[in-house]
């Protein structure tokens, strides 16, 4: 694959990426300016017109918040993810994303690991990750250039779905004739590829269009992504289920399972 050097590289194409993409290209003398998107185009989460600004907070990984605070969130958060469950559109209502906060060094570490132990019987879902767990799920913010752990501490607590969705989806796509998926070790999506898909972008417009399924043609990400899909399992079980039969349907080209 190409590589590219940037003298400022900004991570994420939201309302904040994007205005600073804008202000740093026309009125500073930067000359070579890259940014990442993880989503296939710009300003699909928070800054998404449909989304709610993704402000369901739990008190989970606020760490500003006193015990007794992140509980009132905690049942707050509660009382509307429960509506939304809810209802018979509930897919398209509410989606989970996974969060964590970081601790790096042995002061922020230390008070991660108190705020677990105190947090820990309020969220059962919560989840502390030293810094070898954390290498194997985001391998580039445990280890140093050498590829070697971080000298200094660090620690994660996260809801810890990714890597949940990722064992579930990988196998179900490996299942799928024709389709080439391996394992990602980090990320929280899967790029893999689809025997006789010489346009990806085609491929994909095709598949929302007649299946209701979308999904990131590889080509968007540089031409060494021609023939690939991406697909971000940061997604309930029940989504991911939805669209593996969808995706199946498409690629062994038969009609859909429904009207999207």
């Amino acid at each position: 694959m190409s590589t590219h050097q940037y003298d400022l590289l900004i991570i994420g194409a939201g309302v904040s990426g994007s205005a600073l993409l804008y202000e740093t290209a026309r009125y500073t003398s930067i000359q070579h300016i890259g940014i990442i998107e993880k989503y296939a185009a710009p300003a699909r989460v928070n800054s998404l017109s449909s989304n709610n600004s993704q402000t369901l907070h739990c008190g989970d990984i606020e760490t500003n918040y006193t015990l007794d605070k992140a509980l009132k969130v905690q049942r707050a958060a509660r009382m509307l993810a429960n509506y939304c469950l809810s209802q018979p559109d509930k897919d398209h209502l509410i989606y989970k994303y996974p969060k964590m906060v970081l601790g790096v060094g042995a002061r922020e570490c230390e008070l991660l690991r108190a705020r677990f132990t105190q947090l820990e019987p309020h969220y059962p879902n919560l989840r502390l990750f030293e810094t070898k767990d954390i290498a194997r799920i985001e391998p580039a913010v445990a280890t140093g250039r050498n590829g070697q752990l971080r000298g200094e501490p660090i620690v994660a607590r996260t809801l810890g779905r990714y890597r949940r969705a990722r064992d579930f989806l990988i196998p179900r796509l490996q299942n799928i004739p024709g389709v080439e998926a391996a394992a990602p070790p980090g990320a929280m999506y899967a790029f893999f590829r689809i025997r006789g898909v010489a346009d990806s972008l085609d491929f994909c417009k095709r598949l929302v269009a007649e299946h209701g399924l979308g999904l990131a043609p590889g080509s968007a990400f540089g031409p060494e992504g021609e023939g690939f899909v991406r697909w971000c399992f940061a997604a309930s079980e029940a989504r991911l289920a939805d669209g593996i039969e969808r995706l199946e349907r498409a690629v062994r080209g038969e009609k859909p399972l429904r009207a999207p």
